[in-house]
């Protein structure tokens, strides 16, 4: 697992480097702000998926250290003049033992963080992971809390894909009236069908609180107005809005359907209103050997599955969006 892990990783952080140069290109402020903050929502959870990991590998470094500093204390222990190991002398014999730990290579050339820098590099990442491996088999109370942080990284990957769809969508028509926002609003009035309503009255009108709330100003708000007609905590529903204000792109209905999203949406679903175990709608989609009933079991390497996920499609969802804005965005002053 530990080589499987660090080959979708390798993948993951790939798909964060063409992020990046996608962002770069953005030219809407707050376009680009909307996907600055979901990298750096990306990052914090690979810091705290990576946390476990951390912790080992600070074991083991420092556990060397230990085991050379009690070989230096037990060297002392044999070599000392046993009328010196007593009570009345103990200030001597600490500050004895204070001067040769201090002389061990480990403390005095800082090898601690050499060893650390090691525990880093490719090899030295397998095994940690191959040692937390062996650790979660050993110890069930440490393997649930394991498993336990993983589902709330799969929660939380989810829930800033989400906010961050929405926030593009809204944005984009709000400061694109010209070229998405009006022609959204013709559609709605046309109720088209691919906006999928509750009802078929509700594409017809547009409430007057709606408007009312951002001071009836359609044309700097179309998005903002707008959203109060989709739903935005699903996938289904993401993908709906977005056919909706994009019905030419072909990359929306592509970038939206990947399996990795699907099961990503699955497993929050499970995890917040199932408390992780498994259903028939989970099992038929993953096509897992599991019984319904049991446990939900993700580990890092389904995290940076889906953290790939997730960036490539908000990645393409950002190109669409870029390439429809460039046509007529204008700075406010």
């Amino acid at each position: 697992m530990a080589l499987a892990i660090a080959k979708v990783e390798l993948f993951s952080e790939d798909e964060k480097r063409k992020l990046k140069k996608v962002l770069n290109k953005t030219k809407v402020a707050p376009i680009k702000k909307i996907g600055t903050n979901f990298l750096e929502g990306v990052n914090d959870i690979d810091i705290m998926v990576e946390l476990p990991r951390v912790i080992i590998s600070h074991s083991i470094a420092y556990s060397e250290v230990l085991v050379e500093g009690l070989q230096v204390c037990s060297e002392y222990w044999q070599d000392a003049d046993p009328k010196d190991l007593n009570i009345d002398n103990i200030d001597n014999v600490l500050e004895e033992l204070r001067n040769r730990l201090a002389n061990v290579p480990q403390i005095k050339d800082r090898k601690v963080e050499e060893r650390l820098n090691q525990l880093v590099t490719g090899y030295g990442y397998m095994w940690t992971n191959l040692e937390l491996e062996r650790i979660l088999k050993l110890h069930e109370q440490l393997a649930k809390s394991y498993f336990s942080l993983i589902h709330s990284s799969i929660v939380w990957m989810w829930t800033l894909f989400e906010v961050a769809t929405a926030d593009l969508w809204e944005t984009a028509l709000n400061v694109g009236f010209d070229t998405l926002g009006r022609d959204a609003l013709k559609r709605m009035a046309k109720n088209d069908r691919s906006a999928a309503f509750e009802d078929k009255m509700r594409g017809k009108y547009i409430r007057l609180d709606y408007l009312a709330e951002f001071d009836y100003n359609i044309r700097e708000h179309a998005g903002s107005i707008l959203k109060h007609y989709f739903d935005f905590s699903s996938l289904t529903g993401i993908t709906n809005a977005y056919k909706f204000a994009f019905p030419r792109s072909t990359t929306v209905q592509k970038s939206l359907s990947s399996h990795e999203l699907k099961l990503l949406a699955e497993q929050r679903n499970l995890i917040v209103h199932k408390a992780g175990y498994i259903d028939k709608r989970y099992k038929r989609l993953a096509q897992t050997k599991a019984s319904v009933g049991d446990k939900l079991r993700v580990d890092k390497r389904h995290t940076e599955i889906y953290t790939a996920a997730i960036i490539k499609a908000f990645k393409d969802l950002l190109n669409c969006a870029n390439k429809y804005l460039s046509l007529d965005y204008k700075p406010s002053k």
